[in-house]
C-alpha cells in the first residue's frame, strides 16, 4: 500500500530540505521542543496544519491541505539567520509539492521570538498550500 498523500507531501519536503547544505546541521523532528531548550537547536519540523475539501459539482470535489515548515534557532543574529531560512525553503518547498497537486502555493510565514534566556531563540513557521481536485469520496486524483 503507497503512503499516504499528506505523508508522502511531508516527506518529499523534509527531503529537499535535508539535502540542502544550509540545513545540514538542523535535527529534523516530528515535533519541535517547547521551552528554551538552546542545546537542542537549530532544529525544523515539516507538519500537515489542515485539510479543507469543498464540493464543486456533483462529481468534482476541491481538496487544500497546508503543510508548514517549522525551524528553530539560536543566537545574536536568529532573525537574519531566519530570514535567509526562508529565502532557500519556499523553492524547495513548493518544488517539491507540486507532484501532490493542481495549485501549490506559499501563503504566509509567522515568526516568533523569545529573548528571555541567555541566547535569544526564534522560530519561522512558513505555511505552503497543496489544491486538488477529487472525486467525492475519494482521497487520491486517480
Amino acid at each position: 500500500m503507497a503512503d499516504h498523500y499528506r505523508k508522502a507531501a511531508r516527506a518529499a519536503v523534509r527531503a529537499a530540505l535535508e539535502a540542502e547544505p544550509r540545513f545540514a546541521a538542523l535535527a529534523w523532528r516530528t515535533v519541535l521542543h517547547k521551552g528554551p531548550g538552546v542545546d537542542q537547536l537549530p532544529e525544523g519540523t515539516v507538519k500537515t496544519l489542515s485539510e479543507r475539501g469543498d464540493l464543486v459539482d456533483p462529481r468534482t470535489v476541491l481538496r487544500a491541505f497546508r503543510v508548514v515548515v517549522a525551524i528553530r534557532r539560536a543566537g545574536e543574529c536568529c532573525e537574519d539567520d531566519l530570514d535567509d531560512d526562508q529565502e532557500a525553503i519556499e523553492p524547495l518547498a513548493l518544488a517539491a509539492l507540486v507532484p501532490f497537486g493542481d495549485l501549490v502555493t506559499y501563503t504566509e510565514a509567522q515568526f516568533d521570538f523569545d529573548s528571555t534566556g541567555t541566547v535569544p531563540i526564534g522560530m519561522l513557521a512558513l505555511t505552503f498550500t497543496v489544491q486538488r481536485y477529487t472525486k467525492p469520496g475519494a482521497t487520491t486524483q486517480d
